[in-house]
């Protein structure tokens, strides 16, 4: 999008080619306008677009002539120059100098300038539609320029010498006063406001001096132009760099693909890489990059589908995940587990999952233990509010087992001559008590949280499981709703005390620079800034798929799309972060200026704003210790930007949603791979005992001709040897990947002449049912 301004000027003769007034090409004063155009002033983006598109509609339908058109445009380049348009004729069209544009890449720029006018018309204004010259958008610029162009060939035969001649410092910059003094003193005949616009055109980036590399387009021998911007640049050498190394890294990931329709190139092809080359080529920044990229995503992809694997192996096993945490995972609290309880659960079952990817999969806020909320923030939810409605009503969840309701429900159990101790209740009974009660839950919030008490999974609570549920410290917003207001009003004290969003999460909220803002340090941040309102619903304002922890893509995605842009580019150009610190340090003063950033980003063609990177990156810029050694300026250190290059970077949401679906599909197949049929036999064993699985002959089915089955006697062994051979055959699968233990036993047995039936009515067979 554009920014927006407007014209509050009237429109001088320059503007149409004509000769400027007296002091017209000056900067830019509330008196006059530069570069003869008129004043331009900001207002809302939506304004300009608006007031743009319908005076761009409204001319076409009165065919409105160039003139109109051809003003636009130079509005527009002025803008994108920050008031000159000379700079914004470089920067937008024209960065090698070459003082024209072709019609290709002039209609696309155009259109990303959201350009309404006759473009064609504009390009044959004088008889040649294939290019558009700069003395065609403003003829009075560009005259001034080729007049300095042929002046410096006169005087001193290329812009180097005038270049060696200027840089009397020999630092590699020359400055503005020494630029418009040096060719005025050396007889060029301009005055002090076209040295001005000259000035501008020679410094594209904005930087208050002129580069080496920026002098080359003055250069009026296209061929020397060519072979100078070569030599200073050395453009042709990186981009060749850059397109070697992509060809490389392709034929890498062909040749590691499996697959007969690979389309690696064969080791003795002649355009294939040479072995003797691979060291060199591994050095490229790009491909170090690139290694660096496969190396973090193939370990994203290895803890999702560590992730599901457990999450299912629970499910699979106890019915319901917390159920399992309680029963299996979790330490004698059953709410928190480490990394110990985590290693002997996983050695028990002989868990098909590397447990490093397992645990940075689950431990979401690094905090160094594994809380119920991170492994199932749905349940969570609905426990923490049950639980914060029991504590209004009866001053703790046990407290709810000693209301006149329970005991009620309790005793009426009783009085029907059942056999039920009172030191336990079925979840009928319980649901009965918490209606009378007044509990507001919904159905699936009612079998989620008797699914979570029922810990043996039998339709049965006890008060152990409801004081489990009082040793639980639910965070405050599991139990919150999402409150878009509360996190405005966060994020404007945040705006008011650090001035901008990325440097209030650099300096208050992601402390640690891992890209990922736990409950905790947010809770800490709150308390910084003293916010009053609601802390949980301004996190779940953010957090709104639930995940544990907020990205700086969900706090911020203006300020996220310009630091990973800046981490893309430097990884890319120099390799790391590091390495392009070291590059631009020139004078290993150990910090980077705003200058120095700004001229390196603009050298290397970086988009972003260099100026909020700056301040949002400089985090102790108003102390003394952190600015340079050699100027006094404020600048960069070293351990204020190496974070990115261990900064964690979110996939896009799409990229995200694919990977959690291959993944799932992934967890499938390692399940279904690594259970066997004694693990399922073993633990459908463990389930029930075998007497009753185990029927009579003859109430075994018949066969599918009618005929009775064969007795049990004809498999060798009895019954014994039914299920010694049961514990060889080949595991059989369903679409899942991981079939039920009993719905399995259940084919193989009536396949094997039917002496085995399913017994639906043992108790927790319902909880058994597999994924």
């Amino acid at each position: 999008q554009l920014s927006c301004c407007c014209i509050s000027a009237k429109r001088t003769c320059s503007s149409m080619g004509g000769p400027p007034a007296q002091g017209s090409h000056g900067r830019h004063d509330s008196k006059g306008s530069r570069s003869g155009l008129p004043s331009i002033h900001r207002h809302s983006t939506q304004e300009y677009h608006s007031t743009y598109i319908d005076r761009g509609i409204t001319r076409m339908a009165e065919r409105g002539n160039l003139r109109e058109d051809l003003e636009d445009l130079r509005q527009l380049v002025t803008h994108k120059g920050h008031g000159s348009l000379l700079r914004g004729w470089r920067n937008l069209f024209d960065p090698n100098g070459e003082l024209s544009v072709d019609y290709g890449t002039f209609i696309r720029i155009a259109g990303q300038l959201h350009y309404i006018g006759n473009v064609e018309g504009i390009m044959a204004v004088q008889g040649d539609a294939a290019n558009f010259t700069l003395a065609e958008l403003a003829p009075y610029e560009g005259d001034l320029m080729k007049r300095f162009m042929k002046w410096i060939k006169a005087e001193f035969g290329s812009p180097m010498e005038l270049y060696a001649i200027l840089d009397l410092t020999k630092k590699g910059k020359v400055s503005r006063e020494s630029f418009i003094g040096g060719c005025l003193q050396r007889g060029f005949e301009a005055s002090q406001d076209q040295m001005e616009i000259i000035f501008e055109c020679c410094d594209p980036g904005d930087i208050g001096n002129v580069l080496k590399e920026e002098m080359v387009f003055l250069e009026s021998d296209p061929g020397m132009r060519q072979r100078e911007a070569l030599k200073q640049k050395g453009g042709f050498i990186r981009d060749w760099k850059q397109k070697a190394a992509m060809e490389y890294i392709n034929n890498a990931r062909n040749v590691n693909s499996k697959g007969s329709d690979s389309s690696a190139l064969p080791p003795k092809h002649r355009l294939a890489p040479r072995p003797w080359l691979a060291n060199a080529f591994e050095n490229i920044p790009l491909v170090v990059c690139q290694r660096r990229r496969d190396r973090d995503r193939e370990a994203r992809f290895r803890q999702k589908v560590a992730r599901h694997i457990f999450k299912r192996q629970l499910k699979a096993s106890f019915g319901n995940q917390v159920r399992g945490i309680r029963r299996a995972v979790a330490g004698p609290d059953g709410c928190t587990t480490t990394l110990s309880d985590l290693r002997r659960y996983c050695r028990k079952v002989d868990m098909p999952v590397h447990i490093k990817d397992l645990w940075d999969s689950l431990d979401l806020d690094m905090d160094n233990r594994i809380n119920l909320e991170e492994v199932c923030p749905q349940e969570g939810s609905a426990l923490a509010k049950f639980q914060v409605w029991a504590y209004e009503r009866a001053g703790s969840v046990a407290g709810l087992w000693e209301t006149e309701e329970a005991k009620l429900a309790r005793a009426k159990r009783r009085g029907f001559g059942s056999f039920m101790a009172d030191n336990k209740m079925k979840l009928k009974s319980f649901q009965e008590a918490l209606e009378q009660i007044g509990w507001p839950g919904d159905s699936q919030e009612r079998q989620t949280i008797f699914q979570a008490l029922d810990s043996l999974g039998c339709g049965l609570i006890t008060i152990e499981d409801l004081e489990w549920l009082d040793r639980w410290e639910a965070p405050e917003y599991l139990s919150a709703e999402p409150d878009e207001e509360a996190w405005h009003e966060l994020k404007e004290l945040f705006i008011k005390a650090y001035k901008h969003p990325l440097r209030a999460w650099r300096v208050c909220l992601d402390r640690d620079n891992s890209n990922r803002l736990a409950w905790s340090e947010f809770q800490e941040a709150c308390k910084k800034v003293r916010f009053p309102g609601n802390v949980g619903g301004a996190w779940l304002a953010l957090d709104e798929d639930m995940s544990g922890y907020i990205t700086m893509r969900e706090y911020d995605l203006h300020s996220e799309e310009l630091l990973t842009s800046f981490k893309e580019w430097a990884e890319v150009n120099f390799g790391s972060v590091k390495l392009c610190f070291k590059m631009l340090d020139a004078d290993r003063s150990g910090s980077v200026t705003y200058t120095e950033l700004k001229r390196a980003c603009h050298k290397m063609q970086w988009p972003g704003d260099v100026r909020t990177l700056f301040d949002c990156i400089d985090i102790d810029g108003n102390d003394k210790k952190g600015r340079d050694g050699s100027t006094g300026k404020r600048a960069i250190s070293l351990d204020e930007i190496v974070f990115l290059d261990s900064w964690s970077v979110e996939p896009p949401p799409e990229v995200a949603r694919l990977e959690d679906l291959l993944a799932e599909a992934e967890a499938k197949k390692v399940l279904a791979a690594s259970a066997s049929p004694s693990q399922s036999l073993n633990m459908l064993r463990s389930r029930r005992p075998a007497d009753q699985l185990i029927s009579s002959p003859t109430s075994s089915p018949r066969s599918q001709d009618g005929s009775p089955p064969a007795p049990p006697a004809s498999a060798p062994g009895g019954k014994r040897g039914l299920l010694q051979k049961q514990k060889t055959t080949s595991l059989v699968q369903d679409v899942d990947g991981f079939e039920d233990p009993t719905r399995m036993l259940k084919k193989k047995t009536n396949a094997k002449r039917g002496l085995l039936k399913r017994a639906s009515s043992a108790p927790g067979l319902s909880d058994a049912v597999g994924l």
